[in-house]
C-alpha cells in the first residue's frame, strides 16, 4: 500500500498556485495519487482554483457532449415498451422511493414554464365555459369511453386529444375535445393505455 506523502505547504502552494499545476501533475512529481494532493491542499488551507481555470491552450480537447434529446420524441413502439415496463408493480417508485418525489415547478423535467395561471385564466373565462357546455351537449353528458352519465358526484372532464400546452390553437376546437369521466380520463393518460387511445398518435377519438 502506498503511504500518504507529507507535503511542505510552501512547495505545494508554489506548484499549485504559482506554477498552476494540476493535482494530477503534482501527484506525478510527488509519486503519489492525485487525491493525496487534493486532501493535502485542503488540510494546509490552499484554496482550489475555480472550475476550468487550469484548462490551458495546450490541453487536449474534450469530446463534444452527446446530442440532446430535447425536441425529439420516442417512437410509438418505444413508448409502448416503456409503458409495459412501468405498468409492473414497483414499491420503490412510490413516495420518497421515487426519484421525482417532491420535485415541483422548474425542478420537474415535465415543467412547461409555469402555464398553470394561464390555463386557470382561460378555463375560468366565459368563452371556455361556453365551449365546455357545447362539448357536454354534443356528447350527451356521457363519457365517450364508458358511457357513464354525468352527475354532481361523477363530474366529467373535457379531454384534449392533442395536448393543451402543445396546441394552444386547438384548446377550444370541438374536434379536438372529448367528454370523459374522471376515471377514464386518468386511464387515457396512464401507462395502461398502451394502444394510446384518445391521444394524438391515433389522430383523435
Amino acid at each position: 500500500m502506498q503511504n500518504t506523502p507529507q507535503f511542505d505547504r510552501t512547495w505545494l502552494e508554489r506548484k499549485y498556485s504559482d506554477e498552476q499545476l494540476s493535482d494530477r501533475e503534482i501527484a506525478e512529481l510527488a509519486g503519489c495519487k492525485p487525491h493525496h494532493v487534493y486532501f493535502a491542499r485542503r488540510r494546509l488551507g490552499i484554496a482550489s482554483r475555480p472550475r476550468g481555470h487550469n484548462l490551458r491552450a495546450d490541453s487536449p480537447a474534450r469530446p463534444a457532449p452527446a446530442a440532446s434529446f430535447k425536441g425529439r420524441r420516442h417512437t410509438l413502439e418505444t413508448r409502448q415498451k416503456i409503458a409495459q415496463s412501468v405498468s409492473k408493480p414497483c414499491p420503490a417508485r412510490r413516495g420518497s422511493g421515487n426519484g421525482m418525489y417532491g420535485r415541483k415547478g422548474a425542478a420537474n423535467p415535465n415543467w412547461k414554464g409555469g402555464i398553470s395561471p394561464e390555463r386557470q385564466r382561460i378555463q375560468s373565462s366565459a368563452e371556455y365555459q361556453a365551449f365546455v357546455r357545447q362539448v357536454c351537449e354534443r356528447d350527451g353528458h356521457r363519457c365517450r369511453r364508458c358511457g357513464e352519465h354525468s352527475t354532481q358526484k361523477r363530474g366529467m372532464h373535457v379531454h384534449h386529444v392533442k395536448p393543451w400546452d402543445e396546441y394552444p390553437e386547438l384548446r377550444m376546437e370541438m374536434s379536438n375535445a372529448a367528454l370523459l369521466c374522471r376515471a377514464c380520463h386518468e386511464w387515457v393518460h396512464s401507462s395502461e393505455n398502451t394502444a394510446r387511445l384518445w391521444l394524438e398518435d391515433k389522430g383523435g377519438p
